[in-house]
């Protein structure tokens, strides 16, 4: 899967933003090559810059969401112990 179609590219970054898949989506990130890049139309480079913005924030959303998950069971350990 190191040089996907640009069809198949996008569908693969749209069905990992719609299922809400971080893992899935920086899979594709970190697969994206400089070769590859340069051989997509201007409308897929734009299309694929907005999905990885998409997948970015998913990251820092779960990023948060795990800090939070941190925080309260440091604070239920701290209270049990």
């Amino acid at each position: 899967m190191n040089s996907l179609e640009p069809e198949i590219l996008l569908d693969s970054f749209k069905i990992a933003l719609l299922k809400q898949d971080s893992q899935q989506a920086f899979l594709l990130i970190e697969r994206l090559s400089l070769e590859q890049l340069q051989h997509l139309d201007l409308d897929t480079l734009l299309s694929l810059k907005e999905m990885i913005a998409q997948s970015i924030e998913l990251l820092k959303k779960e990023r948060d969401t795990l800090q939070l998950q941190m925080a309260k069971a440091k604070k239920i350990q701290k209270f049990l112990s």
